[in-house]
């Protein structure tokens, strides 16, 4: 009787695990998505990046840690406000 428990209990756990490490990926995905459309709204203005950053329920601690191009979001905004003249792809990390 103890055995069968065990078997279950060990096959249902196994099971738990793989659905929490596949809900686990979709929810990266999801992050990485929203912070490659605030740095595309960057490259438009800082008001864009802010305001996709909050339809994505980006925080401000959030949004200061994405990097655009290897540089934070406002850094990536100041770059291309200034220089309209070199627009380029962005990458995120």
């Amino acid at each position: 009787m103890y055995k069968g428990t065990f078997i279950a209990i060990v096959i249902i756990s196994i099971l738990s695990m793989e659905a929490y490490a596949k809900d686990g990926s979709s929810r990266q995905e999801e992050k990485a998505a929203a912070y490659e459309d605030v740095c595309m709204a960057a490259m438009v203005s800082k008001q864009s990046a802010k305001r996709v950053a909050r339809e994505h329920k980006i925080g401000r601690r959030e949004l200061s840690r994405i990097q655009c191009n290897d540089m934070s979001v406002m850094e990536f905004v100041k770059l291309h406000s200034e220089s309209a003249d070199n627009w380029s792809i962005a990458t995120v990390r």
